[in-house]
């Protein structure tokens, strides 16, 4: 029922319960047109309760992103060529828990069009995700080089974040910095940097690098661990 009709039915019982009833209890009132009012009466209840659960109490037992994936999918059905759709359809199935559906839609768009900059972004960062560190590295060093605007700030941060991960902390150092200059008030880089310069044992700059993350985000349990954790060790 669409929310016209809906409205409609709401005012019109609205009239009903508003409306003043005179009754004439010295009159007779007809058997047949007492039926036929109780009748229309029950009509009108039955119809107003269906409107109301249907419009409350029966919604679909949906989220916000599986509501996204069927229009997605919808759209797709009239554009089933349209990529940037496809894209979007793997992002509302990753952020609805779907990986695996998500990493597939991904795929195939890269295989029909390599050079494809939000699939091959989108997908670097699931698979960075994933701990899928080296194949992650390769998409991301891809699209950086195709993009050197603001947007590219969250590619470097896991750039920074693999090599991290793979023991390669001079190369996290330099893609941590490229996220630095592009978004410089992101703690996270931060503390990916001081975890860099930790397995350096360079000390003085990764208590510096936790230091900022903590300006920026006092609350940052992980800078703060880590920094009280460097500084008790005594190295």
């Amino acid at each position: 029922m669409i929310e016209g009709e809906y409205m409609g039915i709401t005012q019109r019982i609205n009239s009903l319960l508003n409306y003043e009833i005179k009754i004439d209890l010295d009159r007779t009132i007809d058997r047949n047109k007492a039926i036929v009012l109780i009748g229309i009466i029950l009509v009108v209840v039955t119809i107003t309760g269906y409107a109301v659960g249907n419009r409350w109490f029966w919604v679909d037992n949906k989220n916000y992103y599986e509501y996204q994936i069927d229009n997605l999918k919808e759209s797709l059905r009239k554009q089933p060529e349209s990529n940037s759709i496809r894209v979007n359809l793997a992002m509302a199935n990753y952020l609805n828990g779907d990986d695996t559906k998500s990493i597939g839609i991904l795929r195939n768009i890269l295989t029909e069009e390599p050079g494809n900059e939000p699939a091959t972004l989108y997908l670097g960062l699931i698979l960075s995700e994933q701990k899928e560190f080296k194949e992650s590295v390769g998409l991301l060093t891809g699209y950086v080089k195709q993009n050197q605007g603001l947007e590219t700030r969250i590619a470097y941060l896991y750039l920074g974040r693999d090599y991290l991960a793979l023991g390669k902390n001079d190369l996290a150092l330099k893609y941590l910095g490229y996220a630095a200059a592009r978004d410089p008030g992101n703690p996270v880089v931060y503390y990916c940097q001081g975890q860099a310069y930790e397995q350096l044992k360079d000390k003085k700059n990764a208590i510096a690098a936790y230091e900022r993350a903590l300006r920026i985000s006092p609350d940052y349990t992980e800078a703060e661990n880590a920094l009280k954790a460097l500084i008790k060790s005594g190295n």
